[in-house]
């Protein structure tokens, strides 16, 4: 019902549980921030189509699980994402179809590299100027696109 929202903010507060379906389907968002409360469950797979405007992403320090959706490489608009102390698992997806990412920070989860080939996409990102991936269980040789 909230035809025009485009900015959620509701970060720092003590919210528990799962996050409604229908947030994710605020199609005029361009900013959601609900970093630092206690919400658990999985990030809808199809974010990047229902979000299609959403510029920041704000989910960290929160108990969300299961794997980043990799359709949150389809929101060509996002600057900044941010889901850091959380649960996610799994690989790291692949971003580098966001020519416009700012900010991307995935530290303290239990992400993995696979065969890093996100961190290789990343490359197309020439406005990337913060990346955190600290405190994951990432493995392997980096790649020579690190440099």
């Amino acid at each position: 019902m909230l035809t025009n929202l485009e900015v959620l903010d509701l970060s720092y507060n003590f919210l528990s549980g799962s996050v409604p379906a229908s947030i994710y389907n605020i199609s005029t968002l361009t900013y959601l921030a609900m970093g630092a409360n206690i919400l658990a469950g999985e990030i809808p797979y199809n974010i990047g189509y229902t979000l299609p405007s959403i510029q920041s992403l704000v989910m960290g320090v929160n108990k969300f699980h299961g794997q980043i959706p990799t359709s949150l490489s389809n929101t060509t608009n996002l600057i900044k994402i941010d889901l850091h102390s959380n649960s996610f698992h799994g690989i790291v997806p692949s971003f580098g179809t966001l020519p416009n990412l700012l900010h991307l920070n995935l530290g303290e989860s239990y992400l993995r590299a696979g065969d890093w080939s996100f961190l290789t996409s990343l490359t197309n990102c020439t406005q990337l100027e913060k990346l955190f991936l600290n405190a994951n269980i990432l493995q392997g040789d980096l790649p020579s696109s690190i440099g």
